[in-house]
């Protein structure tokens, strides 16, 4: 079913205009979310100063990877000042604020390699906790792209309930299934 909603990404007082989507609904939400979060994991690792972030570049740059890419051309699209642009979105306006969106920083080659091991480990507790009946298997592994995790399990839940609790792990869940 098609529910509506509009996206905007905000960094201090700058806020980018509102892609509203009367088609894609909560996934919109989740992608926003989802390259919000690689957005600014990927500028603390490169050691850019968040205050030069204008979320109206990232809002092209989300249009880009994340529609164009993805082959999310169901429905309509429109791009408008704000949110109250249309007053018919079921799910309302979401603004992801890039100074609230958690972030664990990287340090060291060093320190990384334990940053890895303990994300591992608080993502296994994090899972064991959040699907109780499911025996997961979290292990390090390194790709040619450098190290992620990767988790295995059998049967329920399904890969996109597990994705929704890897937001906060990021740089780390370079994560295969």
């Amino acid at each position: 079913m098609s529910v509506s909603v509009s996206i905007q990404f905000k960094n201090g007082d700058k806020i980018s205009a509102a892609l509203f989507s009367s088609f894609y609904g909560e996934r919109l939400k989740k992608e926003a979310d989802y390259h919000a979060t690689w957005v600014k994991a990927y500028l603390l690792e490169e050691g850019v100063p968040l205050d030069t972030l204008d979320p109206g570049v990232v809002m092209v740059d989300f249009i880009r990877d994340v529609i164009i890419r993805k082959k999310m051309t169901r429905g309509i699209f429109s791009l408008g000042k704000d949110g109250a642009c249309w007053d018919h979105c079921e799910r309302g306006n979401h603004i992801i604020d890039f100074e609230k969106l958690h972030i664990r920083q990287t340090r060291s080659n060093v320190q990384r390699n334990q940053d890895v091991k303990d994300a591992a480990k608080e993502l296994r507790k994090e899972l064991k906790e959040k699907f109780l009946e499911t025996k997961f298997s979290v292990r390090i592994c390194r790709w040619a792209s450098g190290e992620g995790i990767f988790i295995k399990w059998e049967g329920l839940p399904l890969k996109e309930q597990v994705r929704e609790n890897l937001w906060s792990f990021w740089p780390f869940c370079v994560v295969r299934f």
